[in-house]
């Protein structure tokens, strides 16, 4: 029997949620630096799964948030220009502002969606069976 155990230390769960996040355009440097900013603020009993799920709720919100953005810009500019579509203000912006930007906010409101997949009960019956088991 081999058992892992969840990630206790804030650097240890900063380290996971980077790696769910690394390949994402993010409001900070670098991954770790954003992951540092929120895991504190994250309930305390998350698997990789759930960091997962909430990288992708996060990556769910930036895209909204760009999509809201280009149909308020269509919103406005049709009051002037009624023939306009979302396709010509799509392709009149930069690549770079198409690209969604996953904020410390995107991923704190996507951890409030996400149910930890292992419960307080559990992880102590887990440690529990751990220190039973293991060798000293």
């Amino acid at each position: 029997l081999v058992y892992l155990g969840m990630a206790s230390t804030s650097q240890d769960r900063a380290q996971i949620l980077a790696a769910q996040i690394r390949k994402f355009r993010l409001e900070a440097d670098n991954p770790i630096e954003l992951a540092r900013q929120v895991v504190d603020r994250l309930p305390p009993n998350l698997t990789g799964a759930d960091f997962s799920a909430i990288s992708s709720g996060a990556m769910r919100m930036s895209l909204e948030r760009l999509c809201n953005d280009a149909e308020d810009e269509l919103k406005k500019r049709q009051t002037v220009e009624s023939n306009l579509t979302l396709d010509n203000v799509l392709d009149e912006w930069e690549d770079d502002r198409l690209k969604p930007v996953v904020t410390a906010d995107d991923l704190v409101e996507a951890s409030k969606c996400v149910v930890p997949s292992v419960s307080a009960k559990q992880l102590a019956d887990y440690e529990r069976l751990r220190l039973q088991f293991s060798s000293t």
